[in-house]
């Protein structure tokens, strides 16, 4: 019985020591991911962050691109069919002969494709501003990430402007409508407004 009795204090002495040296200051400090505080602190972190700007330019090459679209539409180039071979359900031929309708899923590719891009510039700016707002970043270096994203996000809204004309106009990342509305109700005065936007995005940012 005596040495449990000793052993006893022992192990109540241990833990008090261990329990006087025990971590207070619980801060987390985070290593295995990128925080607005740790990132955008030099151009080559900016440069990272500006692919998702770019990625949605794949859709301009390879078939059913707008680019093919537009020439399929007049007699520059003809995607001829073979048996059922590029026939894609008369898909083409429709294009040739203009008699394409919104049932031809191609024209939501279109959509959806340039207006994610758009969301993406629309994210990295609200990004960029916010780690300058915070002190994280260089005013003078976002300054001219951010005026590339304006003429990307011009230039998506360029392709849209040549497919479907009179298309919402959506700037802000964070207070855009779930459902935004077309400039105008008037398809000719709305393309025109739309024009305007992108013409103006873009000489406002051609010296930056």
């Amino acid at each position: 019985m005596k040495p449990r009795t000793i052993l006893s204090p022992l192990v109540l002495a241990a833990g008090l020591l261990f329990y006087s040296v025990g971590c207070t200051d619980l801060t987390d400090t985070v290593d295995s991911q990128v925080t607005a505080e740790t990132f955008f602190q030099n151009d080559q972190q900016f440069v990272s962050a500006m692919g998702d700007a770019y990625s949605r330019l794949t859709a301009l090459g390879g078939g059913g691109s707008p680019a093919q679209f537009n020439e399929a539409t007049t007699d520059e180039i003809i995607v001829p069919a073979r048996g059922q071979d590029w026939s894609e359900g008369g898909f083409w031929y429709r294009v040739n002969s203009h008699s394409w309708t919104e049932a031809d899923g191609t024209f939501n590719g279109f959509w959806n494709t340039y207006f994610s891009g758009i969301n993406n510039a629309n994210r990295l700016i609200f990004q960029f501003e916010s780690a300058v707002e915070s002190g994280a970043a260089d005013p003078a270096l976002a300054e001219t990430f951010i005026s590339e994203l304006v003429a990307m996000r011009a230039f998506y809204y360029f392709w849209l402007l040549d497919a479907f004309g009179n298309v919402p106009v959506v700037t802000s990342f964070v207070d855009a409508e779930e459902k935004p509305s077309q400039p105008s109700s008037d398809f000719a005065e709305g393309r025109r407004m739309v024009f305007q936007f992108v013409e103006k995005e873009l000489l406002d940012n051609v010296g930056n």
